[in-house]
């Protein structure tokens, strides 16, 4: 994982400023951020490890513990509701 980090942190030229962008490419690889990557990320960018991690478990789509494979999100909007989503929600409990 390291190199692919190194890469990851280059290709945003280590700006700390796109720590959620670089956050985003590390689950999009990773499936989520592992408390040694959070480590590595502060290292590699300069900033106290507290900013990733507080960044990194702020995000719901980003995800310090592994998720399953799929993930799936509900809204409360009123357009969901009406299309039935709570009813989805309580099939799938």
């Amino acid at each position: 994982m390291e190199f692919e980090l190194s890469a990851i942190v280059a290709r945003y030229g280590q700006d700390r400023t796109r720590l959620v962008q670089i956050l985003r490419d590390v689950v999009a690889r990773a499936g989520w951020v592992s408390p040694p990557t959070i480590t590595r990320l502060a290292q590699l960018l300069g900033i106290p490890r507290g900013q990733v991690e507080g960044v990194a478990g702020f995000y719901s789509f980003l995800g310090t513990e592994p998720r399953g494979r799929f993930r799936v999100l509900f809204s409360d909007c009123v357009v969901d509701e009406l299309s039935g989503a709570p009813t989805l929600y309580q099939r799938m409990l």
